[in-house]
């Protein structure tokens, strides 16, 4: 799909650089899903008039007042194709321009150290006309900046209250690594309150700031043996009853919240037909399985852990006092990691697998990262679907939308329902203690492995989706976080 050999480059030779950044190749990021648009930074007197936007003029003399202020990546390697340096020379100039390099650094973090100075240090005044709230996202995330933007995106539509400033990586070229524009965004907007996905980011917010946090997942702040900062005025939500005793454990109060959606993206649209078909959207896992598939016992644990999903269609978690996860964790003396991924591979990979092979009148079709190579899927494989409208567009289309995992009311549940199409859903409700209500499920048809083909061969259950859409907007979250900055105000 990609080649991860690129890496971000200063090149000597300007020519050599222009034609590199034409291939718009990418490079790798901390997420293994997320690409960036490779940099092609070059050494020349004058710049290229109309290059692309990846090939950077970057002069050797002025490296050290570009690279201190830049949200651009830096180069990680030097390209001295085609240019007119010695070896000896190119031995001098990278020393020369590692050195430079390494003070601007130097400069970004003392800048870094100033700007949390400054936040920390400010109080916002409660009583001016509109109240700023400050939303941070990152771009190397696959769902969590679009959670983030949709919270912005629902404040500006519901509330005019509130000035909202909602901050993300500009392009492919950044890195949500560097924290220097970050703290100079935050410094610039001085925020009354602050919203965050899966960190408290708090350390450096002065006392009387509001910070609203929303787990989605367990990040190993939550998990870990590490000490975590709770203020006063730090507000805590849950995503699932497993997060919230994970954070009960650390001590930490919260709230629950479920997944939320966009109404105004995801709806039913008249001008679109829908057919006889299933639609599932999303990755394959296949990468989450790449550091343990080579384990001798692999093989073996999936096998038997098919087996037992086949029979039980799912399998119980960690949490619960007959987990079949800790069965198979003390059986072949793995770690609770190691199982967790095989399930989750069984889960995602086997499910999607499946459906492709039943026999039944309706269209499959599958969009995401990672199934063009597998042989069972790559005959239903349409492609990579941009988040949002053009997801919705897709369940527009189809009956059902396929929903296999390990949760009822994950976002994709959400983007079927909202959309008209029918969330087709794993049935593990008797592994869960997920807070909903139970009217919910009559806009959802459950399944196991074993009677996915029955369902599809009978006629379609009738669902409303009124209560779904109005129990899992954003803008019923964004109003209980209006209570909550009420109620201190």
């Amino acid at each position: 799909m990609k080649n991860n050999s690129y890496v971000d480059t200063y090149f000597f030779d300007a020519n050599t650089a222009l034609e590199e950044a034409k291939k718009a190749n990418r490079v790798k990021t901390p997420n293994p899903r997320i690409t960036g648009l490779q940099i092609c930074y070059y050494n020349a007197d004058e710049p290229f008039e109309n290059a692309p936007e990846n090939c950077i003029w970057v002069p050797f003399e002025n490296v050290y007042n570009y690279f201190v202020t830049t949200k651009n990546r830096f180069p990680r390697t030097f390209n001295f194709d085609n240019s007119i340096y010695t070896s000896h020379e190119q031995y001098q100039i990278a020393n020369m321009f590692n050195e430079t390099i390494q003070v601007s650094k130097n400069e970004r973090k003392a800048l870094v150290d100033l700007y949390v100075e400054e936040v920390k240090k400010y109080t916002p005044n409660f009583k001016d006309e509109k109240l700023r709230i400050f939303i941070p996202a990152c771009r190397e995330t696959t769902v969590m900046q679009y959670i983030s933007k949709n919270i912005a995106k629902a404040f500006k539509k519901y509330n005019n209250d509130y000035e909202i400033e909602f901050y993300m990586q500009d392009t492919e070229m950044q890195t949500c690594q560097d924290m220097l524009p970050f703290f100079h965004a935050i410094n610039e907007f001085k925020p009354h309150i602050t919203i965050n996905i899966n960190h408290y980011n708090n350390t450096f917010l002065n006392d009387s700031i509001i910070n609203i946090v929303w787990f989605q997942d367990r990040m190993p702040a939550i998990v870990n043996d590490s000490d975590i900062k709770i203020r006063d005025n730090d507000y805590t939500f849950h995503l699932t009853s497993m997060l919230n005793r994970t954070l009960e454990k650390k001590g930490i109060n919260s709230l629950y919240q479920p997944f939320c959606l966009d109404e105004i993206t995801y709806q039913e649209r008249d001008d679109i037909q829908r057919k006889k078909k299933i639609v599932f959207v999303g990755s394959s896992y296949k990468d989450r399985i790449e550091e343990i598939k080579d384990d001798e016992d692999f093989n073996i644990i999936y096998d038997d852990m098919l087996t037992l999903f086949k029979e039980k269609g799912c399998l119980t978690s960690i949490a619960s006092e007959q987990s079949d996860i800790k069965y198979f964790t003390n059986k072949y003396k793995k770690p609770a990691s190691f199982i967790d991924e095989v399930y989750a591979y069984i889960g995602r990979d086997y499910c999607v697998e499946y459906i492709c092979q039943l026999d039944t009148n309706y269209e499959i079709e599958i969009y995401g990262y990672g199934w063009e190579n597998n042989k069972i899927v790559s005959p239903y494989f349409k492609g990579i679907l941009n988040h949002g409208k053009e997801i919705s567009k897709i369940y527009n289309s189809a009956d059902y939308g396929y929903c296999p995992g390990g949760y009822v009311l994950m976002q994709r549940t959400l983007e079927c329902a909202f959309s008209g199409a029918i969330p087709l859903i794993s049935e593990v409700r008797a592994d869960k203690e997920d807070e909903y209500d139970l009217g919910i499920e009559e806009s959802l048809q459950f399944f196991t492995i074993n009677t996915l083909e029955k369902i599809l061969t009978e006629d379609k259950k009738k669902c409303k989706f009124d209560l779904i859409r109005d129990q899992y907007s954003y803008k019923s979250f964004v109003e209980k976080i209006i209570k909550i900055i009420k109620m201190k105000v």
